[in-house]
This record gives C-alpha cells, structure tokens and sequence, in this order.
C-alpha cells in the first residue's frame, strides 16, 4: 500500500483530535483566570474540492480559562491537469473560501499550548473546467486542531483544520506563526 499525501494529512489531523481531546480533558475543569489573544497566519497543504494543494489560514482567538472562542478565514487554492492514457483533459481550477466560528478547549504548559475546537462554518467554492463554472455555497461543521510553542509574544506550530460540509470536505494543515497575549 502506498501512503499518498492526503492519507498521511488525514492520520495526521486524527491523531491531533485524539491528543488534544484527551489532554483537554484532564484540565478542562482546573480554575485558572487568565486571559489570552492571538493572531494565527499559517501556510500549508489542504484538500480543496478534487485536489491537494495550497491554503492560507488567519484566525483570530480569545482565550480564558481555558475556553476559547476563535474567528477563522481560509483561503485554499489549486490547479491542476488531468490525464487519463492518451487523453489530455483542459486545466482544471478550484477555489475554496471558509469563515467559521468555532469554541473549544486548549491546555497549555509554560512553553507550548494546545487546542481542541468546533463551530459552524460559512464555505464557498469555484470550480472551473472547459471555461463552465460551478459555484456553490453551504454551512459546515468546522473543526481545528492546534499545538504550538510559544514565547510571551510568539508562538511556532501547526494547525489542523476541517469543514465537513454537503458540497465538500476539506482539510488541511498549516505551518503557523502566533502572535499576542500567549501567557
């Protein structure tokens, strides 16, 4: 069997739902008042509608004690060619755009952090193939993953996303930088 990029993503996403779920689990309850803010802009793969490409994700969270709630956009492209033996399909395009409202969990250490949320998401998508368009736009569940390292104003990590939706699913993970309130 060969690991293609999109079953390694998919492993990838289960297994930071199945660790941060049980790590949040453990302090969910733990009375701590601190407040927290950040900023996330991340790059990496992501499934857009047929195919594995690019995606851009900025998300806005607020944290305290240990709730968050976070404001997400995602921007995922692709282009791509499709073959089949001796037949040369046009160049395909698809576009997805997703903004999402999501609450959740996070536990943190001095030096790192992870989070566990869900929320509704608003997507839109093209796709473009022999100059026909088809767009569409529909509601999903939004779900994220995070874990970074951070500094007092700096954090370095990865961020898992998905939206399970009629239309699609897509997901991904981005390399991310973190800015704000961190501790």
């Amino acid at each position: 069997m060969k690991l293609r990029p999109h079953n390694f993503l998919e492993l990838l996403f289960c297994a930071l739902l199945l660790l941060n779920s049980n790590l949040i689990s453990q302090e969910i309850f733990s009375p701590v008042t601190d407040k927290q803010g950040w900023l996330n802009i991340g790059v990496g793969p992501g499934k857009v509608i047929e195919q594995f490409e690019g995606s851009i994700v900025g998300s806005f969270t607020y944290a305290s004690n240990r709730k968050l709630v976070t404001l997400r956009y995602i921007y995922s492209k692709a282009s791509y060619q499709r073959i089949d033996y001796d037949e040369v399909y046009p160049l395909q395009l698809e576009r997805v755009t997703e903004v999402s409202l999501l609450l959740g969990a996070m536990k943190k250490r001095r030096f790192a952090f992870t989070s566990l949320a869900v929320g509704l998401g608003y997507v839109e998508g093209k796709s473009e193939s022999l100059n026909q368009f088809q767009n569409f736009r529909t509601i999903g569940v939004a779900l994220e993953s995070q874990l970074f390292l951070t500094l007092p104003g700096l954090g370095v990590g990865i961020y898992g996303y998905s939206n399970i939706n009629p239309q699609t699913i897509t997901y991904g993970f981005n390399i991310a930088v973190q800015m704000g309130k961190l501790r």
